[in-house]
């Protein structure tokens, strides 16, 4: 059976307007670690989640190596 992927030009073509005038102020200003944008982001995944902390990471490789130091794995454990 042959399933369709999900269209995700046609899920964000409502945002598209608002997300390119961010994105190009983003590229304006060289901010794309640290400052305002980021800080607005985690405020807005904190209100999205219902949780205290968010933290923007630069890849998906820090997004689990991050949690991993925090639950104090190390090399060699198993998880």
């Amino acid at each position: 059976m042959k399933l369709p992927f999900t269209d995700l030009g046609l899920l964000h073509k409502q945002d598209k307007e608002e997300f390119m005038k961010v994105f190009e102020k983003c590229l304006d200003n060289s901010a794309f670690i640290m400052g305002e944008y980021i800080t607005e982001l985690e405020k807005g995944i904190c209100e999205f989640l219902n949780c205290k902390y968010a933290i923007g990471v630069s890849s998906g490789t820090d997004a689990l190596y991050i949690p991993l130091l925090a639950a104090g794995i190390k090399e060699g454990d198993e998880v």
